[in-house]
């Protein structure tokens, strides 16, 4: 009897590394196709998430059904009655990372619109620096539940009716960091 030995590559074609970082987004496509190929023909596939057994050479995985956390999925293919080695895949579903810079509020104690702060979801991190024309830092925050209320280094001194400079660094989840600058007016 003649021993037949098959070398089995598995590659796919979607994952050049061996972790994935997928953002959950209202509108944005959370459905990914996993395509295997194989360096021997009539292959059949063996993935795995979970507990959950899939079979093929593609695989579609709308990622909102699973939700957020880290999970691993895993192939391995069959070919003339041999088994390819199992490839791993981390796969980190991560929330929705959003900023949204607001361009003026009126800290005048009417209750209204009386801070400033980005608004978004999804931060790991942020710094917020605001300064005036000369160049001056008066208000610096890495609170992501922070404010800056319009005093003037923290101090009972509300800054006057002017156009000041924010320059605001913030990470996503999962994300690289991101520095935005921008002007930021106050009317009193």
């Amino acid at each position: 009897m003649k021993l037949l030995y098959v070398t089995l590559f598995l590659l796919i074609s979607n994952l050049l590394s061996s972790q994935q970082v997928i953002d959950l987004c209202l509108n944005k496509n959370s459905e990914f196709t996993y395509t295997v190929t194989s360096s021997v023909p009539n292959t059949t596939f063996y993935w795995e998430l979970g507990k959950e057994q899939l079979y093929g050479q593609k695989v579609i995985i709308d990622w909102t059904e699973y939700g957020i956390g880290t999970y691993t999925l895993t192939v391995f293919g069959i070919a003339n009655g041999c088994r390819s080695l199992t490839l791993r895949y981390t796969i980190i579903v991560t929330e929705c990372s959003t900023i949204y810079i607001p361009s003026a509020f009126t800290p005048n104690g009417d209750g209204l619109n009386d801070t400033w702060f980005p608004i978004g979801d999804g931060w790991e991190e942020i710094e917020v620096l605001i300064f005036n024309r000369w160049g001056e830092l008066i208000f610096e925050s890495h609170n992501p539940k922070g404010f800056w209320d319009g005093t003037y280094l923290g101090k009972p001194i509300i800054v006057q009716n002017d156009i000041y400079v924010y320059k605001v660094t913030w990470k996503g989840f999962g994300n690289p960091l991101q520095a935005f600058y921008g002007n930021l007016t106050i009317v009193n």
